[in-house]
């Protein structure tokens, strides 16, 4: 299926596609309104590195790294568990967390903490406590550390201090302890000013005028524009999958899908708008240039049950009125039904014909239906199947159409096959081939895309020339002829 093809589907089914599409929004606008209310806030951090090594910029990277590893701390359970208690919010610490996010910017040494609520004084409370909380356990993890790495200086420096006591004044070992003693000493001392790092609320949360969720008219819409893409795509795939036609096809969109021309819109039923729909297949073919008008045309279709024969009987009954007759011959050797239509015998017939008979014996003169008759009152002939014969390929394969006309001093006007499925047996395709033209019946509602134009390709390929398309069983337009009769 091409682009062309593609938006054809979705034109002919944009009614269904924004119908769906508008009840699947109209459905999320419900659900999404009947959502509570939720309101959201946020307090903003910058955390500053308490470290003095290297230049600005290693100081910048040691705080970014802070603020990330701060995000993680700060959505541990024992911190959100203090969190809580802090804000004085009766809620339990898993929906805390299930209330709350952290994010680290990944350039700047900036904490987002953002917590949810359904009210506005509950968001705001929440991520305000957290982030009093965050700044509290940075502090007492740095006044740990600190506490930790100064124990182990002292003991080190009480160890020195009890060899000192012990090693006399003038020993070359007691200047080794002086000197160690005085870099633990000054040790000591830089840890105890070492600058910590700062964690600073830059911005508290407050409370939100309005609520981040839900939002109908947003959701909706965005439901809206997702189902009309997925409908409208679903619809193509349909069509590609089942490959089908519309029942209600119009002639433009046969052309545009088969690039032929349509000679007749057959509708389903009986009646004047059927007469009418063959009639205008006949006004079509007397319109054609006489050098270019076909004399003997094969009916062909692609599957079986498209009305092929229903077709090839009612031409014959529209244009027996010419004053050069119809023939019409039953070459449907695999399932022939001609004769059950008309009520003649099966043979003898055609097959008899093509093996020696005289064609004066198979043919038969046929009136017209009641549809016909009441302006037309004239006839057709009609030769019926005749025996069946193993091997109808071979049969019509040669010299059908001279071996038909040679039992005639001249060949009717208009000789009309009608032939077996395409896409069953290639018999139709040797009867093509032999007639001036070929036209291709479809069944509105069953034909199939691909199989339609692998028949295409196939009578082309076998240089039969296919005059256009009759599309059998679409809508009936018969209010339409009432209203005008």
């Amino acid at each position: 299926m091409d682009l062309a093809d593609h938006l054809r589907v979705i034109a002919q089914n944009w009614w269904k596609i924004l119908l769906v599409s508008l009840l699947v929004a109209a459905g999320v606008y419900y659900l999404t309104s009947q959502k509570p209310e939720v309101f959201e806030s946020s307090a903003t951090m910058s955390v500053t590195s308490g470290s003095t090594n290297g230049g600005s910029g290693s100081t910048k990277d040691q705080s970014v790294f802070l603020a990330q590893t701060y995000a993680q701390l700060a959505v541990t359970r024992p911190v959100v568990t203090k969190a809580v208690k802090r804000s004085g919010l009766s809620i339990s610490p898993g929906t805390a967390q299930a209330r709350l996010s952290v994010s680290a910017a990944t350039d700047t040494a900036f904490l987002t903490i953002t917590a949810q609520g359904p009210t506005p004084r509950s968001a705001s409370r929440l991520a305000n406590s957290l982030a009093r909380e965050v700044q509290l356990e940075v502090a007492r993890q740095q006044t740990l550390a600190t506490a930790q790495d100064l124990d182990s200086v002292n003991a080190e420096i009480a160890t020195i201090q009890a060899q000192l006591s012990q090693v006399p004044s003038d020993s070359p070992q007691r200047s080794e302890l002086d000197a160690r003693y005085a870099a633990l000493l000054d040790a000591a001392t830089a840890r105890r000013t070492q600058p910590n790092a700062l964690v600073v609320v830059v911005s508290p949360a407050e409370p939100a005028d309005a609520p981040t969720l839900p939002r109908p008219k947003r959701d909706a819409l965005l439901a809206f524009i997702a189902a009309l893409i997925i409908t409208a795509e679903l619809s193509v795939l349909l069509r590609a999958l089942g490959g089908g036609l519309n029942g209600t096809l119009d002639s433009e969109t046969v052309r545009a899908a088969f690039g032929l021309p349509v000679l007749a819109l057959v509708p389903s039923g009986s009646g004047p708008p059927l007469v009418e729909a063959f009639r205008g297949l006949r006004v079509n073919l007397a319109a054609m240039r006489p050098d270019e008008r076909p004399q003997t045309i094969a009916i062909v279709s692609t599957q079986a049950d498209a009305g092929k024969s229903f077709t090839a009987v009612n031409l014959a009954m529209s244009t027996a009125g010419q004053a050069t007759g119809v023939l019409l011959i039953d070459a449907d050797l695999r399932r022939p039904t001609l004769h059950q239509r008309l009520g003649l015998p099966k043979a003898p017939g055609l097959t008899d014909v093509l093996g020696g008979a005289e064609l004066y014996g198979a043919l038969y003169s046929v009136g017209l239906d009641s549809g016909y008759e009441a302006d037309e009152p004239h006839r057709f002939l009609a030769v019926p199947s005749g025996v069946a014969v193993l091997d109808p390929v071979a049969v019509v394969t040669h010299d059908l159409v001279a071996r038909i006309a040679c039992g005639f001093e001249r060949l009717p006007g208009l000789v009309i096959f009608d032939t077996p499925p395409l896409a069953l047996f290639s018999d139709a395709l040797a009867i093509g081939a032999q007639c001036d033209a070929v036209i291709l019946v479809i069944d509105a509602k069953r034909a199939r895309l691909k199989s339609t134009r692998d028949t295409i390709t196939a009578l082309q390929q076998a240089d039969a020339s296919i005059l256009g398309i009759v599309v059998n069983r679409v809508k009936s337009r018969r209010e339409h002829y009432d209203a005008y009769r």
